[in-house]
């Protein structure tokens, strides 16, 4: 299932206000040209999806200059004024380790982190994760035994470190904190491959992905999955939008704050909250929309092999089809 992209050609259109896009099929240069062309056309606003900073931050900054308001998709632009809409990292950090408290209040626990010199992400989610967990280290109920950085968040990296760790530990964790999805499969399958699935509850995260962590809940591999419904992103990218058209503040977008991220310079962000989602409420996602309830009960062309029980409220919709992409990248 491919749920990298939220759905912002049809959302837009839908609210009266003119949209084009292009895609720079991960070309820096192409990408950067792609932003002077729509400052140039008398775009209101600007949407990237970001590249390689080096390559398109300069034309950010120009259109920045030039009144134009920009909007940050999937990542932020560490080093301009601009508008970022995500799930609020932080958060995800404190609610998966939230989760593994309330079912491991005591043992011992790993953390595999992201890669930091990446994004400024891992850095925040590992923040909410201490957050918590601090205290109940400092109570001595939990002992963290290995904490590490992933390069590239690359989930065959993470299954290695995941083996190394229980074969330091005696054979087992009580439990195991992934700052993302795609580390957690890997994750999973080291658990699996040592006998100890159901045994090492898991938590992970991650709006970019959340399939693979819900199946992972599903199948009895992972504990939680702190989710984020990309067409919730969607939709806070597409009011943001709306609203710069009418007043290019970005200050002034209601429900955005100051944020700085590690390494980069004060932006503004609307942070939206994430919610954990275990086999016990996966109706939250179920009933999120029809196209979430397509993905996990399946219809007339796609059976998956995991639909909980939650699926049999009801006759699965057929979710009509819609064009999605980017304004830039």
């Amino acid at each position: 299932m491919d749920l990298e992209q939220p759905t912002l050609a049809y959302d837009i259109p839908a609210a009266g206000v003119g949209y084009m896009e292009d895609d720079a099929k991960a070309d820096p240069q192409a990408q950067a040209d792609q932003i002077d062309r729509f400052v140039a056309d008398g775009a209101s606003v600007i949407i990237v999806n970001p590249g390689v900073e080096s390559a398109y931050l300069p034309a950010v900054q120009r259109a920045i200059k030039a009144g134009v308001p920009v909007i940050a998709l999937f990542q932020p632009i560490l080093h301009a004024r601009t508008l970022y809409v995500a799930f609020d990292p932080v958060e995800q950090g404190r609610q998966e380790a939230r989760a593994l408290l309330a079912v491991k209040p005591r043992g011992t626990y790993a953390v595999i982190k992201g890669d930091p010199s990446t994004t400024p992400e891992s850095d925040m989610i590992a923040a909410g994760i201490e957050e918590i967990l601090q205290p109940a280290v400092d109570r001595g109920d939990v002992k963290i035994v290995a904490s590490v950085d992933t390069h590239w968040w690359q989930a065959d990296v993470a299954k290695q470190e995941m083996a190394t760790i229980l074969s330091q530990n005696g054979g087992s964790v009580d439990a195991v904190v992934v700052e993302s999805d795609g580390m957690a499969s890997g994750v999973a399958e080291a658990i699996e491959e040592a006998g100890l699935t159901g045994k090492v509850a898991v938590a992970a995260g991650g709006s970019y992905s959340s399939w693979d962590g819900l199946v992972n809940v599903l199948k009895g591999r992972q504990t939680v999955e702190v989710w984020g419904n990309l067409e919730r992103t969607a939709h806070g990218i597409v009011e943001a939008a709306i609203a710069l058209c009418r007043d290019p503040g970005i200050t002034n977008v209601a429900g955005s704050v100051s944020v700085t991220w590690p390494g980069g310079d004060p932006m503004q962000a609307i942070l939206l909250a994430p919610v954990a989602i275990t086999k016990d409420n996966i109706g939250i996602v179920i009933q999120s929309g029809p196209t979430w309830r397509r993905w996990i009960c399946g219809d007339a062309t796609f059976t998956p092999d995991f639909a909980p029980p939650a699926c049999q409220t009801g006759p699965v919709p057929t979710p009509s089809s819609s064009a999605s992409g980017t304004v830039s990248g």
